[in-house]
């Protein structure tokens, strides 16, 4: 056993430690806002710190799964800092339940955030561990990017005019005319435009970096995801930014120079800002509000505070499960599997139909229960909680496992791991609002992302070797 082996041991051990010490703390402490505001700070500080450690192991604190843990935090925790800090926002939600709920939810969801920095070691090998990544790295490198480009130009035909259409009806009539204009978009579209981005993703890393192909591609995934952010998808857009962002800045444990990293972190900052102010600014335009003119600070606490509401599905699943409705004991993560790898759009024989209700069945409650049916979406937490209780931390870190293992850190700087970098960056874009959703999307981003499109690429590179060998 290496060195290696015995760092990754202890880093799990003072995480379990750390976990059982914060959870008799506040399991005894009294059910009041002290407690709640004390138990959401040191979880603040717990972040901080093992966010730390990780950006220390893996040379970077900027990589796939670094970003995984960002949202993951603010997606879960960020309402309950504000209100934890005393900063003044809509605290309407907050103030529906008790302090008890409020601290148990910060305790379970501080335990799911110990998991999910367990599972980080898991994101630190390099190489791939998967036949998939291992065979499409082999893949010739021209053969990929012809057909790549190809792809690209025949679902961008469909794909860039339906963004269009979505943009203009939100801007137009609003974004929920636009949210019934997309429900009644066929199963086909919604296929194209999930592989349109992923064969935008792949011109963009196969591509030679000064190369104009390569500049046009970044601008046309930009335009895509200002587009989005436009049309409501505010998240799903900022994912496609945080992508380029990523694959553009990533070094990979190059030595810079001082003036060099003083350079790069203030970029990082100033894009940060931007970042924040669109997601405000996208938020006024989706609900057709006039744009207000904000400070920085205003801004970074509206930006919290929107991001941070994905708190509330575990605050009602914990007031409803097991008092009203019993512990589903994995069937959610088995029916997020099978239903995953099955689409809907290609069971031609309904047999997805069992597995699809176990996995969106504790989604129903919330409008079941609650009459809230106004897309408060879903949270990987709440449905760890559901699932297996106070005991739900230890399935977050098999899941997170899962996630870290795809969004390793990769060498972006190697040009014998393509398609290992392909996988990191899409995942990450298609998994950036995975906090706020179900363990189904985990298996079923994988299954459109990677093993469609490592299907489609060895079926066409190989047709065009034959087609080029004399």
């Amino acid at each position: 056993m290496n060195m290696t082996y015995y760092k990754h041991l202890s880093l799990e051990i003072t995480l379990l430690l750390c976990g059982i010490i914060f959870y008799f703390l506040f399991s005894i402490a009294p059910a009041n806002e002290t407690s709640v505001s004390s138990a959401a700070i040191t979880q603040l500080f717990i972040f901080i710190y093992y966010f730390c450690i990780l950006g220390k192991k893996a040379g970077t604190f900027f990589s796939s799964y670094a970003v995984f843990l960002i949202v993951f935090y603010l997606f879960q925790n960020g309402q309950v800092l504000l209100y934890a800090l005393n900063i003044p926002f809509d605290t309407f939600y907050v103030d529906k339940y008790s302090s008890r709920i409020l601290l148990d939810s910060v305790i379970f969801s501080t335990l799911c955030l110990i998991s999910a920095f367990g599972a980080s070691i898991f994101s630190l090998n390099k190489s791939p561990n998967d036949i998939i990544q291992k065979n499409g790295n082999q893949l010739n490198p021209k053969n990929v990017l012809a057909v790549s480009k190809k792809g690209f130009f025949f679902l961008g035909i469909v794909a860039l005019p339906l963004m269009f259409v979505k943009f203009y009806i939100c801007a137009t009539t609003g974004y929920f005319m636009m949210i019934k204009f997309a429900e009644t978009v066929p199963s086909i579209l919604k296929m194209i435009e999930k592989l349109f981005l992923a064969f935008s993703v792949l011109s963009l890393v196969y591509s030679d970096r000064k190369s104009r192909w390569y500049k046009i591609i970044t601008i046309i995934i930009l335009i895509w995801s200002l587009l989005a952010v436009f049309s409501g998808d505010r998240t799903v857009g900022l994912a496609g930014i945080a992508m380029l962002l990523l694959y553009r800045s990533n070094t990979n444990g190059v030595k810079l120079s001082f003036i060099k990293r003083v350079k790069k972190y203030t970029f990082f900052i100033f894009v940060g800002l931007g970042i924040l102010y669109l997601i405000n600014i996208a938020f006024s335009f989706r609900m057709q509000e006039q744009v207000e003119t904000h400070s920085v600070y205003d801004t970074v606490i509206d930006a919290i505070s929107q991001l941070g509401f994905s708190f509330f599905p575990l605050v009602l699943m914990m007031d409803v499960c097991p008092s009203v409705h019993s512990f589903q004991y994995g069937k959610t993560f088995i029916g997020g599997l099978v239903y995953g790898l099955i689409p809907s759009n290609i069971d031609f024989f309904g047999i997805t139909e069992t597995f699809e209700e176990w996995s969106s069945g504790p989604t129903s409650w919330i409008d079941q229960d609650f009459n809230y049916n106004f897309g408060i979406d879903f949270s990987l937490i709440a449905e760890c909680w559901v699932n297996f209780g106070w005991y739900g931390w230890i399935a977050m870190f098999f899941l997170c496992v899962v996630i870290a293992k795809l969004l390793r850190n990769v060498d972006f700087m190697n040009k014998d791991n393509k398609f290992s970098q392909y996988t990191s960056l899409i995942l990450m874009y298609s998994w950036f609002t995975l906090p706020r959703r179900k363990s189904y999307f985990i298996f079923n981003n994988w299954f459109w992302y990677i093993l469609v499109v490592a299907i489609l690429l060895l079926i066409f590179c190989r047709k065009r070797k034959k087609s080029i060998t004399p």
